[in-house]
């Protein structure tokens, strides 16, 4: 399998809690299926160019730009059987290189093709797991409802056929300092018991 691990946080691992929550599902999904071959993306050492001309014409179905037009992040994205997401939540949303990521990757003829009546994913049968912190609470309390990255994040993924798709996060580690090493134990465990799922052969 070829895996790829996207991460979008500019911050070291150790002072992080999405990226040592991720990490932590990395080794464990290292730990079950060893030969996989796992490629890491950062989004925030990359150059992702906005949509340009060319690419917003690709969605006019009488468009005269070649579907050939393409760039190496859908490529790379295509060739992936799995991916693992890995982003903090800032100001109720992800990072906006998450957001730019993205919109290399919704590309028709690509990864999801037009018919007379609606839109086709190409992606069917991938799975992608999205790992989540957030300083607030968000799962309950006054703030449900408010987080709006990954309802996004789930939305636009299955668009192109990845409906198989898992989301572990921890969160309240602002809200919560003291209690933060505890909550992401707590997480971790979650993540293990996913890791269990996202490592086995689709059926």
């Amino acid at each position: 399998m070829n895996v790829l691990y996207i991460t979008a946080n500019p911050k070291n691992v150790d002072d992080s809690y999405s990226l040592r929550l991720g990490e932590h599902f990395l080794n464990e999904y290292r730990r079950l299926r060893p030969h996989d071959k796992i490629e890491h993306v950062d989004l925030f050492s990359v150059d992702l160019p906005p949509l340009d001309k060319d690419m917003l014409s690709l969605w006019d179905k009488h468009s005269d730009i070649e579907e050939t037009h393409t760039n190496p992040f859908v490529e790379q994205f295509i060739q992936a059987d799995r991916y693992i997401l890995v982003t903090p939540l800032w100001n109720m949303h992800a990072p906006s290189q998450v957001k730019a990521y993205i919109d290399q990757l919704i590309v028709p003829g690509k990864t999801f093709q037009f018919t007379e009546t609606s839109v086709e994913g190409m992606l069917s049968g991938k799975k992608m797991i999205h790992i989540q912190s957030r300083g607030g609470i968000y799962s309950e309390g006054k703030l449900k409802g408010l987080e709006s990255a990954n309802s996004y994040i789930q939305t636009i993924f299955s668009l192109i056929g990845v409906t198989d798709y898992e989301h572990v996060f921890i969160e309240g580690t602002s809200t919560y300092p003291d209690e933060a090493e505890d909550r992401l134990k707590e997480a971790k465990e979650s993540a293990k018991q996913v890791a269990q799922r996202f490592s086995q052969d689709q059926s």
